[in-house]
């Protein structure tokens, strides 16, 4: 058990020792599963195929041009199979469980990429896991594990983005909410809204707290006036 855990570790690490046809045969196995995830429903795109190479360079410490080589291979091998049973073969003659796991993890993390895994998508993995030996719990923990991932690159990504936006602001020394003295002066925090909304500078949140504070002064107008 703990030999194949060690082989393919091995092949992941990228160990300097001579390369055993075993391993080689379990990298492609792995790849052309993460392909065949990855073009489920649709042509691998640019984007697909970026990911694809990134996840197969970490993950078997590979440069470009073996990840490159591997990742061709792995497409044309897709595409001479019948079903996923060639290559989930291969992955139980060389892993034991827990080398198995790994290999339905990468599976949902190329699923994830987009931040939705797709139906198709998830039915490949779902038949793979269980050619795999991979019980239904544990294909749901590490689905919900790759899915929160994504989640938390995703809010990354989104600080980053609104990052500039909150310095441009505080720059700007922008006061979204200014007394409101007559309907014209509400109105005019309502456009300034809308403008610095559509210029990015302030989210959506932001916008409807500015336009629910003129709307209640607008509300209370009439009676005001009465």
């Amino acid at each position: 058990m703990l030999g194949s855990l060690k082989t393919f570790i091995a092949g992941l690490t990228g160990d300097a020792r001579p390369r055993n046809p075993r391993d080689d045969g379990c990298r492609l196995a792995t790849a052309a599963l993460l392909v065949h995830v990855a073009s489920a429903d649709r042509e691998l795109s640019q984007p697909a195929l970026r990911n694809l190479h990134c996840v197969l360079k970490s993950r078997f410490r590979l440069d470009n041009v073996a990840t490159a080589a591997l990742l061709d291979a792995a497409a044309a091998a897709e595409r001479r199979a019948t079903d996923l049973y060639h290559f989930t073969r291969r992955l139980n003659e060389v892993l034991d469980h827990d080398g198995r796991r790994l290999v339905v993890g990468m599976m949902w993390q190329i699923a994830y990429a987009d931040g939705r895994a797709s139906e198709f998508a998830s039915h490949i993995i779902w038949r793979a896991a269980d050619l795999l030996g991979v019980s239904a719990r544990e294909r749901i923990e590490l689905r919900n594990r790759s899915a929160a991932e994504r989640g938390m690159l995703a809010n990354q990504w989104n600080r980053s983005r609104t990052a500039p936006l909150n310095r441009m602001r505080r720059k700007l020394d922008i006061d979204l909410v200014f007394p409101i003295k007559d309907e014209v002066s509400a109105w005019l925090m309502c456009l300034k809204a809308e403008l610095l909304f559509e210029a990015g500078v302030i989210d959506v949140d932001e916008k409807c707290i500015v336009l629910a504070h003129a709307a209640a002064f607008l509300d209370q107008a009439p009676g005001k006036a009465a």
